[in-house]
C-alpha cells in the first residue's frame, strides 16, 4: 500500500500535470506540424523552426524537456485513473478508445462509466463507475495516444505488405485501439500497450522526478 502522505502528494502532482495536459498536446501538434510542412529542408532548419515555435508559445525548456514532458503527462494520466477507477495495471492496459459513457437515473443523477476488461477470475468486457474528473483525464489520454495509434497503424500496413501472413500483424492489431501506450526501445521502438513492468518503471520515473523516495 502506498503510505496516506505520499499518495496525497502523488496524486496532487498528477493531477496538477494533468490540467496542462491540452497545452502540452498542443505544443506536441504544432511540432508535427512543422515537421510535415518543412519535410524537405535539412534537420537543422526544422529544429529551428521547432524552438522558435515552442518559445513563442511559452515553452523555454527545449524540445527534448517536451518528450519527457509528454512522458510525464502519460504517468500523471495513469495515476489519476488508477486511483479514481480502483482498476488493477492490466485493467488500465485494456481500456481502448472512447472508453467513456453516462447514464442517468429517475432522479437525473448522471453517472459515468468506463468501459475495460478483467482477467481477474475471468471476468471478461466489464466496466467501473468513475467520476468526472477521470472522464476528463481519459479524453487527454485518447488525444496522447493518438500518434502511437497512427504508428501501429504503419506497422500493419507494412507487415502486410512484406508478408500477409505475418503473425506479428495479428499481434499488432490487439494494441491498434490502446490508449495507454508506449514505444520499446529495445524492440526498435515498436508501440505496444504498457507492460506491468512498464507501468511500474514510469512510476518510479514520476516520483523521482517529484523527489518523492519509496520502493514496492
Amino acid at each position: 500500500l502506498i503510505p496516506d502522505d505520499l499518495f496525497c502528494a502523488l496524486f496532487r502532482a498528477a493531477w496538477s500535470m494533468v490540467q496542462k495536459g491540452d497545452y502540452w498536446l498542443d505544443l506536441r501538434d504544432g511540432l508535427e506540424r512543422i515537421e510535415v510542412e518543412f519535410a524537405h529542408l535539412r534537420r537543422r532548419p526544422i529544429e529551428v523552426r521547432k524552438n522558435k515555435f515552442l518559445v513563442e508559445s511559452g515553452w523555454h525548456a527545449g524540445l527534448r524537456s517536451l518528450g519527457k514532458q509528454l512522458l510525464h503527462l502519460r504517468t500523471a494520466c495513469y495515476i489519476v485513473v488508477a486511483s479514481l477507477s480502483g482498476c488493477r495495471n492490466h485493467e488500465i492496459a485494456y481500456v481502448r478508445n472512447d472508453p467513456c459513457y453516462s447514464t442517468t437515473d429517475d432522479e437525473g443523477e448522471v453517472y459515468w462509466w468506463m468501459k475495460s476488461c478483467s482477467d481477474k477470475t475471468d471476468e471478461g468486457q466489464t466496466e467501473w463507475m468513475i467520476p468526472l474528473a477521470a472522464v476528463q483525464v481519459l479524453k487527454i489520454m485518447e488525444r496522447w495516444a493518438k500518434p502511437f495509434q497512427a504508428s501501429i497503424e504503419a506497422e500493419i500496413v507494412l507487415r502486410r505488405k512484406a508478408n500477409p501472413d505475418d503473425p506479428e500483424i495479428a499481434e499488432a492489431m490487439k494494441h491498434r485501439d490502446a490508449i495507454f501506450l508506449g514505444a520499446s526501445n529495445r524492440h526498435g521502438n515498436l508501440v505496444r500497450t504498457l507492460s506491468n513492468n512498464a507501468s511500474g518503471d514510469m512510476l518510479r520515473d514520476f516520483l523521482a522526478m517529484l523527489g518523492l523516495g519509496w520502493e514496492w
